[in-house]
Formats: C-alpha cells, sequence, structure tokens
C-alpha cells in the first residue's frame, strides 16, 4: 500500500504546479507580444519605405501637399508645419534664417518642378542649414587639370564644376554669392535638376539617381543617398506622428 501523503505537502505541490504553469503562460504571453511588436515593426518600415519611394516618384502630389496643410487621397501628408517642425530642431540658425530657408526652398522647388523634400534633405544632409560654411576641401577635376577646392554653403555647391553655368543661367556670378541663403538654394535646385535630367543610374530611379550623381563616385557611394532618404525618413516619422 502507498504511504498516504501529507496534506501540507500537496498544497505545496498543488503551488508549484500553479507557479509553474504561470509562469508558462507569461512566458507565451511575453513571447507573443514580442512576436506582434516585431511584426507590427517590420509592417512599418515597410510602409515607410513604400512611402519614400512614393515621395520620390510622385512629386506633382507631394509639392501640393506641402503648399497646403492637408492631403487628399495620399501616403502621408508633409506639409509646411513638418518641415517647419522640424528646421526647429537646427539650434545654430535664427527663425528669420528658417523662413528664409524654407521659403527659397519651396520657390526654386517649383520653379524646376522638383520635390521640396528632396532638396530640404539634401540641405539638412549637407550642411545642417549652415550657409556660412565652407566645406572640407576636395580635390576635384575641371577640364582635365585637378583642382583643390571646397563646396560652399547650404547645399555644397562646387564653384569649379558649376560656376560657368550658374553664371550663363544668372544664378550667381561669383563664388562668394553662394554664402547667400537665396543663390545657393537656386544653385542647389538647378544643379539637381540638371543630374535628375540625365540617363539614371541602374537599379536606381531617377531621383536616387540624382542624389548620388550630387555626391558623385558611382555607385559605391550609394550611402549618400541612404543618408538624404533617412531625412526623409524622419520627415514621415514626423507626419506619421501628427
Amino acid at each position: 500500500m502507498f504511504k498516504k501523503i501529507p496534506t501540507p505537502i500537496i498544497i505545496i505541490l498543488g503551488l508549484i504546479i500553479v507557479t509553474i504553469t504561470l509562469f508558462i503562460d507569461y512566458q507565451y504571453l511575453i513571447t507573443h507580444k514580442k512576436s506582434q511588436t516585431n511584426q507590427i515593426k517590420q509592417t512599418h518600415q515597410v510602409k515607410q519605405l513604400k512611402q519614400v519611394k512614393e515621395i520620390n516618384q510622385t512629386k506633382n502630389n507631394t509639392i501640393k501637399i506641402i503648399k497646403e496643410n492637408y492631403c487628399n487621397n495620399c501616403l502621408v501628408c508633409i506639409n509646411k508645419d513638418i518641415l517647419w517642425k522640424n528646421i526647429k530642431k537646427y539650434k545654430n540658425i535664427s527663425d528669420n534664417t528658417r523662413k528664409e530657408i524654407l521659403n527659397a526652398i519651396y520657390k526654386y522647388s517649383e520653379e524646376y518642378n522638383i520635390n521640396p523634400v528632396i532638396i530640404y534633405s539634401i540641405i539638412a544632409t549637407e550642411s545642417s542649414f549652415r550657409f556660412w560654411i565652407r566645406h572640407s576641401p576636395v580635390v576635384v577635376t575641371v577640364n582635365g587639370r585637378r583642382i583643390r577646392t571646397q563646396a560652399i554653403g547650404l547645399g555644397a555647391v562646387i564653384w569649379e564644376w558649376w560656376g560657368d553655368k550658374l553664371q550663363k543661367e544668372n544664378i550667381a556670378q561669383v563664388k562668394s554669392d553662394l554664402f547667400k541663403i537665396d543663390t545657393n538654394i537656386h544653385a542647389t535646385c538647378y544643379i539637381y535638376n540638371q543630374l535628375r535630367n540625365m540617363p539614371p543610374v541602374k537599379g536606381l530611379n531617377k531621383d536616387d539617381s540624382a542624389k548620388l550623381r550630387y555626391f558623385g563616385g558611382g555607385l559605391k557611394n550609394k550611402w549618400y543617398v541612404n543618408k538624404i532618404n533617412t531625412v526623409t525618413g524622419m520627415l514621415l516619422q514626423d507626419a506619421l506622428g501628427n
């Protein structure tokens, strides 16, 4: 015959079994929740990439969205308020300078039919909106001559490459003109438009091809395109958070 187990031991064993069961259920809930969270994050990332692509490829629609504070049948609304909220994060410029920069971006993006979000993202990447800076020295080859120079201002424009064309288009007459906010952004939009009208780089759309050429060096510098698109992604996150 089996020896009768004392009641206290039965109670203790019961509590142990209940505890183990609850622990297993808890672990399952945690794992399930993590899985759901990861799935939501992945879905959000896919949507965000799709939205960046939409911004690149439907510039006319997004220009309308940015000019007005509402959207109609669009993936996401990046309006003036979103850009203003973002540019306010750059503490080294005044509100008047911020307004001047944004107004010039809107003005010349419209003139060249470019999505202003792209121009905004390029300038943020190149200079963090510091219109006064000379960029790090670089060596460029112009007409067979190697020249050591520095890009200038908001859009990091290299005068030795673009000076003749900028003069011809009456955008800038001397290199120092590129320190002016309106002039530099005009030059940036002009240059971007010239690059965008070239045949696309294999595997890239027209806008990403233009971004790559803006920096130069071919596909090995695709990281630069990703850097610009990261700024655009931050704008999208701001818009999605509204």
